[in-house]
């Protein structure tokens, strides 16, 4: 795993930042991470992981990829009634991706988030990082 996830305090949603090596991390940060906020006792191995979804999103900006790629994902987990702990960024390019989701059923979610928003969302560029703190509306 070469991104680093930290959940922050907020005092009405639930916010994260994520760090990363390169953008295909950061973005597979958030996917998982968003997976961990969901299911708390999530310390799944693949091998567990008992179906599989690919998700194709394009938009406009980075920040708008990021919040179109994470609701696209927790749509795909009510749907389901599933998380997502693993994700393989197939193609990054642009302001697209496509990727793949290892997902395991649940009985039911830990946290109801509601959606990924745009506030405060800003994906910065460091030396050798990107960054990026995610509210998500609970």
């Amino acid at each position: 795993m070469s991104y680093k996830l930290k959940i922050l305090n907020h005092p009405a949603d639930l916010r994260i930042e994520v760090s990363a090596s390169s953008l295909e991390e950061l973005f597979k940060g958030a996917i998982e991470g968003m997976a961990s906020l969901l299911y708390q006792k999530n310390s799944f191995l693949k091998e567990q992981c008992s179906f599989k979804k690919d998700i194709n999103v394009k938009s406009n900006s980075l920040e708008q990829l990021m919040v179109d790629t994470l609701n696209e994902v927790l749509a795909l987990s009510d749907i389901n009634n599933a998380i997502f702990p693993f994700c393989e960024i197939k193609e990054f390019k642009n302001n697209s991706l496509k990727a793949s989701l290892l997902g395991v059923k649940i009985e039911r979610f830990d946290l109801e988030i509601k959606a990924a928003t745009y506030y405060d969302l800003k994906i910065k560029k460091n030396d050798k990082t990107f960054s990026a703190t995610i509210t998500f509306d609970i």
